[in-house]
């Protein structure tokens, strides 16, 4: 089919659809606008809550005080031995009555005493009710003074742990003091740093107190634990990696150290590592130069 100039005719369109075309911008007319308000800066909250420096620990002085235990649901009175806060309570577990004193005495021993065995404070309790028989009491030790005397979680691994007697001059574990420490069962509660146990309280001496902390008083330590349940720092069991060979005959020191290398295709994989040789220089042997028997015999361990 042949088209020619006389057969196409204009398309007409309505004045209505003509109006709907979108029209051109003109480029100088201006857009109005207005100034934006800039958001107001949100605060940083990891500034503030970033530990900058580790507050001032005030350990334990020498000094002594006599508390009244709490019975079971009263409120506990709040002593201080030695800038040390302590109270009393009656134990949780069940007692005779002849077993729950009504007063006790505590001895907090002298700072460098504490330092000596490990400890943030060494505290002794005895009875001061004129009763010559042990007695049960539940004491409450307040640690916020100090929380922050030591990193990895200090505060956390703090308990209350029961001395022998003769740990008032000696260490535990010694010869001249061979029992161990025992940790007692303890609460620790970190949001108001208090620790608090069932322990025992030796007969009132009735006399120097002084005396009885070396000879019959119930001692006890505040001391940090090897774990928490914010993470443990006991020693890893080791795990030999390397190996080493001494010759009999030579008196040559082997070391060697096989590293790890990355698989290939077809199972070619190097053998990697490193080693040592007390007999070897410049990779000569004995066995290759005879100049060098004497001086590995010279580099013998142990000689």
């Amino acid at each position: 089919m042949a088209l020619s100039a006389s057969s196409v005719q204009p398309v007409a369109f309505a004045e209505d659809e003509r109006a709907t075309r979108p029209g051109v911008h003109d480029a100088d007319e201006l857009v109005k606008g207005w100034n934006a308000k800039p958001a107001k800066k949100r605060k940083d909250t990891s500034r503030s809550s970033e530990v900058k420096r580790l507050e001032t620990s005030s350990w334990p002085r020498q000094g002594r005080v006599e508390l009244a235990v709490a019975g079971s649901g009263s409120t506990t009175m709040t002593e201080e031995a030695g800038r040390l806060p302590l109270s009393a309570a009656a134990p949780s577990g069940k007692t005779n009555k002849s077993q729950r004193p009504a007063k006790v005495a505590v001895n907090v021993l002298a700072p460098e005493r504490a330092r000596s065995l490990g400890a943030a404070a060494v505290l002794g309790v005895e009875r001061a009710d004129r009763k010559d028989t042990p007695g049960k009491v539940r004491l409450s030790v307040n640690y916020a003074d100090f929380a922050e005397g030591y990193g990895g979680s200090y505060a956390s691994r703090l308990r209350l742990v029961q001395l022998p007697v003769c740990a008032a001059v000696a260490i535990p574990g010694s010869e001249k003091c061979p029992e161990q420490p025992k940790a007692l069962p303890t609460r620790n509660d970190l949001k108001s740093s208090t620790l608090s146990a069932d322990v025992t309280a030796a007969p009132d001496p009735s006399g120097d107190s002084t005396m009885a902390a070396a000879t019959g008083v119930s001692l006890l330590a505040v001391a940090a634990g090897p774990s928490s349940a914010q993470g443990t720092y006991k020693a890893t069991a080791l795990a030999p990696s390397a190996s080493w060979t001494v010759s009999p005959s030579s008196g040559a020191f082997s070391w060697s150290y096989p590293l790890r290398s990355v698989a290939t295709p077809g199972g070619l994989t190097p053998s990697l590592g490193l080693g040592y040789s007390s007999q070897a220089a410049d990779g000569r042997t004995s066995a290759t130069n005879a100049k060098m028997m004497k001086s590995a015999s010279i580099q013998t361990p142990g000689r």
